[in-house]
């Protein structure tokens, strides 16, 4: 079987889906139990600010954070994942190759607009998954 790991999956014109119309996915995982991944290039009408705002009422201290936070994919909407660069330090993380690794822990999104925040990052609420 051949894997589609750390490639980008783009919705064709036809694909006759409306919530993956126009979409870009980036597939963290495949394997031959199915596949996971998060749509990259759908934001919704939340920034990271809010987002972070409603998950720690105290976090006031911090730079705005005006990045929008994007929809992942239908699937557990409720959850947030941060794709991030490679960091040393977050043990919660997965490394998904040599530069990209992924979280679902509440510490890295609390370090978003510090010093310790990874250089590069983006948070999507959801994600898409293929039995």
């Amino acid at each position: 079987m051949e894997s589609f790991e750390n490639q980008l999956l783009i919705a064709m014109p036809s694909l006759g889906d409306s919530y993956f119309d126009k979409t870009v996915t980036y597939i963290c995982e495949h394997n031959e139990e199915g596949a996971m991944g998060l749509i990259i290039n759908v934001p919704i009408n939340v920034t990271l600010n809010e987002l972070l705002t409603q998950i720690d009422e105290n976090k006031t201290d911090e730079p705005e954070l005006e990045q929008l936070v994007l929809t992942g994919g239908p699937v557990s909407q409720d959850r947030g994942f941060v794709l991030h660069s490679s960091q040393p330090g977050w043990s919660s993380s997965l490394a998904l190759n040599q530069e990209i690794m992924i979280t679902t822990s509440k510490d890295i999104l609390m370090a978003l607009g510090t010093e310790n925040a990874p250089e590069k990052y983006m948070v999507t609420l959801g994600y898409a998954g293929w039995g």
